[in-house]
């Protein structure tokens, strides 16, 4: 209905006599019967049979009792099923339906508003009505007039429409006329032939303010089914009553009359119920999963709905748990599960008995002690063990712990070289090893690198040389007259140097041996001659070549294929004590290198570039760029930055304490 009462309200006050009159104009002879509720309704005690609602709900159900024949039934959701017998029918409908209407040919239709009777539909319940016919008395044409116009005419509570023309019974009736923005007037009435023609006059009133509360706010408003915003808000209404409902997400629904008065506050205020809980879930170890309904969770605090839940803790290498829990409506729970670790033995025999033994699970350091050992109630998983002792190799072994087993290791060290064995690597003169060239994929051929590592794309290097060992102090301070380094040690890689102090020690050494230097120009336009004669830096297509042992699939790092027996060839975070070591004292690649993987991170020539699907020979990179390519990880990277195919790169001005290098040089002389 189109809303009036403030178009009236700003036109002024008006209060005019208004003439109801009655007309006589004839009968039509119509009769219409009418159904009507007998009694109150009844709850019954036993349950219907089960039959489920498109949402899968089990329904409820109404027995209409009745002397009228052929019923047939509908509601607002629709009705789910009807089982009809002679005088009782079992009209099956969803658990919240509020409406039930009933036809039957020759009377009007009856619409029931279950909530207005007493009946709120549940699960499994069932009711029972009594609905009986009439006919009504001969009615009799009446028309209504008022002034203003427009005023909707109830006939003993029955609304009639807004119009003139009505068909009214004979006899005494409670005449009600409402307008928007009026005071409503009621009068009794008496209808006969001679009695058909009323008038009445309207008085108008002022809209009065509502106010409406939730805690908590926003909830939506709806008065008489119109949405009007959201709680907490006050807004106007005149007097009169209205069907208010508030409803918000995971809250019950309010649904009530309210009565707007011309005094008083008329204010409604609501605490809303919540549908919901929250479940907390506290785990020991904090990383357990949990599984609820045998759904895993990515969070351990959730909002659910009242029922049963069966929650599982789980984690490797643990002893999962699991309980059933009943979550009530509004009433949050915290559950906590402390796990049992599996664990297992070790029994480790040693020689000598003061070797030095660190134990390690991944780069967190378990336990320490010296000689043989027995230790029990070791969590089960893969452990690393270390073993030093004066003027022995040292040595690192890999174990896994089983659940009630036990490890058994046996771990003999092997004496080392005498120093004059060891070879002279700060003599002043560089090793270099010839390698031959050859054709190889470059880059993460194993899967589970980095996205720069691909495309793998097909390289040929020519023959080169490559230096035996990366640039030691000693090496580095003859031909620099510095030595930057961190850690100071003649036999230890040189660091913190730059990409452009790398190439001023590469021409510099060639000119002290009588060599041509490879570089040229400065900065940003430094040149590389790959013809000349003089020492240079690998290029990363040479220096991966190397790493691979001339380009072999099997070797993810220097001289291994194997991350478990990467201690062996390499200095890293497991096994580096967070600083450089002499070079050369790991074991070599298949190539007789050292330090491919580990120590310190290498410069190579390449400013950093995407690599290419095409198959290329001696490439040597983007022809500019920002930063230069490193290689081999150094002495504080996990297994992984230690790859032979990682890529690091840094700016060519950038010194830290893990950047060194090594040197290279053309095939030839």
């Amino acid at each position: 209905m189109k809303d009036t009462r403030f178009s009236y309200f700003m036109a002024g006050r008006i209060c005019a006599a208004a003439c109801v009159v009655f007309l006589l104009t004839g009968r039509t002879g119509a009769q219409t019967n009418e159904m009507h509720l007998v009694g109150e309704p009844q709850k019954l005690t036993s349950d219907i049979v089960a039959k489920k609602d498109i949402q899968g709900r089990f329904c409820s159900a109404v027995q209409v009792i009745s002397d009228l024949q052929g019923l047939s039934y509908d509601s607002n959701m629709g009705v789910v099923a009807v089982d009809a017998k002679p005088g009782k029918d079992m009209v099956y409908l969803s658990p919240d339906e509020r409406v039930l209407e009933i036809f039957c040919t020759g009377y009007a239709p009856i619409k029931i508003i279950l909530t207005e009777i007493g009946i709120t539909l549940k699960e499994k319940e069932v009711w029972k009505i009594e609905i009986t016919g009439e006919k009504k008395l001969a009615e009799i044409p009446i028309v209504v007039l008022s002034k203003p116009e427009g005023a909707t005419v109830f006939i003993d509570g029955q609304p009639l429409g807004n119009g003139r023309n009505f068909q009214v019974s004979s006899g005494k009736h409670t005449l009600r006329l409402t307008l928007d923005g009026h005071r409503p007037i009621t009068q009794q009435i008496d209808v006969s032939e001679s009695s058909t023609l009323f008038e009445y006059a309207f008085e108008m009133l002022e809209p009065i303010m509502v106010t409406i509360t939730s805690n908590p706010d926003g909830a939506a408003i709806y008065i008489d089914d119109v949405n009007d915003g959201q709680t907490n808000k006050q807004l106007f209404r005149f007097p009169g009553e209205y069907k208010l409902r508030v409803s918000k997400d995971k809250y019950e629904t309010i649904d009530q009359t309210i009565t707007v008065s011309e005094t008083g506050k008329n204010t409604w205020a609501f605490n809303l119920v919540k549908t919901t809980a929250i479940l907390m879930i506290n785990t020991t170890p904090p990383d357990a999963q949990v599984w609820i309904n045998g759904e895993l969770k990515s969070v351990k605090t959730l909002e659910v709905a009242p029922g049963k839940y069966r929650i599982e803790v789980k984690k490797d290498s643990w002893y999962g748990d699991s309980r059933i829990v009943t979550m009530e409506k509004g009433q949050d729970q915290t559950q906590t599960f402390t796990l049992r670790q599996m664990t297992g033995i070790l029994q480790l025999v040693v020689e000598p008995m003061e070797t030095q033994v660190i134990m390690k699970q991944g780069n967190q350091e378990i336990d320490t002690w010296s000689g043989s050992k027995y230790k029990k109630d070791i969590p089960v998983g893969q452990y690393t063990l270390q073993f030093s002792a004066a003027g022995y190799g040292d040595q690192t072994k890999t174990i896994m712990i089983k659940e009630n087993e036990t490890a058994s290791l046996n771990v003999k060290m092997e004496r080392t070289a005498t120093p004059a064995s060891r070879p002279a690597l700060s003599s002043g003169s560089l090793d270099m090893v010839f390698v031959k060239g050859g054709t190889f994929t470059m880059g993460d051929v194993w899967g589970g690198g980095d996205g720069d590592e691909k495309p793998i794309h097909l390289v040929t290097v020519s023959d080169f040389y490559m230096g035996k060992y990366e640039v030691t102090q000693k090496q580095y301070q003859q031909i620099m007259a510095t030595n930057p380094s961190n850690w100071k040690g003649d036999d230890l890689p040189v660091e913190q140097v730059s990409w452009y102090d790398a190439v001023e020690f590469c021409n510099k050494l060639s000119q002290k041996e009588g060599l041509s230097p490879c570089y040229s120009g400065s900065g940003n336009n430094m040149r590389c001659d790959f013809t000349k004669n003089g020492y240079r830096l690998p290029t990363e297509a040479e220096w991966e070549y190397v790493a691979r042992s001339s380009g072999r699939d099997d070797r993810k790092w220097g001289g291994t294929n194997s991350e478990s027996n990467l201690g062996t060839y390499a200095w890293y975070l497991s096994n580096s004590d967070s600083k450089t070591h002499p070079a050369g004292t790991r074991q070599p690649n298949d190539l007789g290198i050292f330090d491919m993987s580990g120590n310190v991170w290498e410069w190579c020539w390449d400013w950093k570039g995407s690599y290419s699907s095409s198959g290329q020979t001696n490439p040597i990179g983007p022809t500019s760029g920002s930063f230069r390519v490193l290689r081999g990880g150094c002495w504080l990277n996990y297994a992984g930055g230690c790859r032979s195919a990682d890529r690091y790169f840094n700016a060519p001005t950038y010194r830290y304490y893990y950047l060194g290098f090594r040197l290279c040089k053309s095939g030839g002389d």
